[in-house]
């Protein structure tokens, strides 16, 4: 099925998945039928049983991914408990650490998106920026820690170090 498992456990699930490269201990344990997965460091998606065409570099990168498609994370616990949103980038450690069900977001910087869970069609770029956003929806943050205290707010656009650090919703 043209895959390549290095590590322990590496891939030990795998069915009928094709086309995946697992590398690290753990990584892609309980994949079953995806396909085209790079998971590469330990326990880089640990739980991906169907998803396909993920990329996550790090340890503990998309640890909870179940049944999603198309992410890249990049960094220690980015995407760790995304489980069912699809079409997202994160790239730091801890981007988007608590993202469920959220799809087509764009985190770049550590912690960017930390908490989000729901919140889509977001960029946040900078250490810290979107930080507290859990469902808020279409914004824009860039800077250190700019919409930090984001939380369910919408359509807002922050440039700069601090801007809208304190708004809410």
């Amino acid at each position: 099925n043209y895959n390549v498992f290095v590590g322990n456990y590496s891939g030990v699930s795998n069915t009928s998945g094709w086309r995946n490269v697992f590398l690290g201990a753990g990584s892609g344990y309980l994949n079953t039928t995806g396909e085209r997965n790079v998971f590469l460091g330990t326990s880089a998606g640990y739980t991906n049983s169907t998803g396909n065409q993920n990329v996550f570099i790090g340890n503990s990168t998309g640890a909870y991914n179940y049944d999603v498609q198309r992410n890249v994370f990049v960094g220690t616990y980015a995407g760790f408990n995304n489980n069912s949103g699809s079409d997202n980038i994160f790239i730091g450690k801890n981007c988007g650490a608590n993202n469920t069900e959220a799809s087509n977001n764009t985190f770049i910087g550590n912690s960017a998106g930390r908490l989000n869970e729901t919140g889509t069609e977001n960029i946040f770029i900078g250490v810290e920026s979107g930080y507290n956003n859990k469902k808020g929806n279409l914004n824009t943050c860039i800077g250190f820690q700019s919409g930090y205290s984001l939380d369910t707010a919408n359509y807002n656009t922050f440039l700069g170090f601090w801007a809208g650090r304190s708004n809410i919703n």
